[in-house]
């Protein structure tokens, strides 16, 4: 009886001490612990590396658009209103005797201003009860020339540039800042189309098709930039996202240093426009990420 439950106790305690060795990964000898290979492979699976990549497709633009403000101050309403109507007629037929190309004026703004005179005595008076002397109007023009060449554009926005400074017009759109008198440059003041608050603009109504390579480029530059970080392996899964707005890090060394604008809004292409070269940027950017 004795012999029997010695034999039962070491039985057990044997069985509890392979069981215990299981639990810990203590294997034979030179054997991986079990689950490491999952934990590894669990690691490889998730690891991301995320770029972004941009194309740039650049083309021969099809039309300028010249900005330029004609303004005026005079003692009365009645004169400031003759002499704006005189010199706007004046300043629009010297752009019409030019003859070149397809040619568009635009009046952007007209505005009208009562001009004040400020009491440094008394700063606090409020602004109706400050004294009138004079009245001020403000004309933004916008002059677009298409059905030229591109080559020929870039003489086409000098020459309708010179024939606004004859006729005494400022280049770029400006308003009043205040009811001073003082003029500023008004960017934002640019209606939606414009696409740009200098001087001088290149365009092109269709960049869709542009665009679309744009982004297969802005693609396989996301790429490559994964292949340098991360090696040959083939990623297990790819996400792409259309970025909106160019990355300020990201901008193609040699491009215009002008800033992008959207041209459609939420989405789509971004153009960058340069008054030195009649041509226009078309940039696609996206986000990739890559998981291994």
């Amino acid at each position: 009886m004795y012999c029997r439950l010695l034999f039962l106790c070491m039985t057990g305690m044997t069985l509890v001490a392979w069981a215990w060795g299981q639990g810990t990964g203590n294997g034979p000898a030179g054997s991986p612990a079990p689950g490491s290979n999952v934990s590894e492979n669990r690691a490889r699976l998730t690891a991301k590396v995320e770029v972004h990549g941009v194309g740039t497709v650049r083309l021969p633009a099809e039309g300028v658009r010249v900005l330029c403000t004609l303004q005026l101050r005079m003692p009365t309403l009645k004169e400031v209103t003759a002499e704006d109507e005189r010199r706007a007629s004046r300043l629009e037929q010297g752009w019409r005797e030019l003859k070149l190309g397809d040619m568009k004026i635009r009046l952007l703004e007209h505005q009208f201003h009562t001009v004040r005179m400020p009491d440094p005595n008394q700063p606090a008076l409020d602004l109706q009860d400050l004294p009138v002397v004079g009245y001020a109007v403000v004309r933004v023009y916008q002059v677009e020339i298409t059905q030229l060449p591109a080559e020929q554009l870039a003489e086409a926005a000098t020459r309708a540039q010179k024939v606004a400074l004859q006729h005494g017009a400022i280049l770029g759109a400006w308003t009043l800042s205040n009811p001073f008198g003082q003029m500023v440059a008004a960017p934002g003041h640019i209606p939606a189309g414009s696409e740009s608050a200098g001087p001088v603009a290149y365009f092109r109504r269709d960049t869709e098709e542009a665009y679309q390579q744009a982004l297969k480029k802005a693609k396989e530059n996301a790429l490559k930039k994964v292949r340098a970080l991360y090696g040959d392996p083939a990623p297990s899964r790819i996400t792409l996202q259309e970025v909106n707005g160019a990355l300020p890090d990201a901008i193609p060394e040699g491009t215009t240093p002008v800033s992008p604008v959207r041209v459609d809004g939420s989405s789509g292409p971004v153009t960058r426009l340069s008054s030195a070269v009649p041509e226009v940027e078309v940039v696609a950017v996206v986000r990739v990420v890559c998981e291994f």
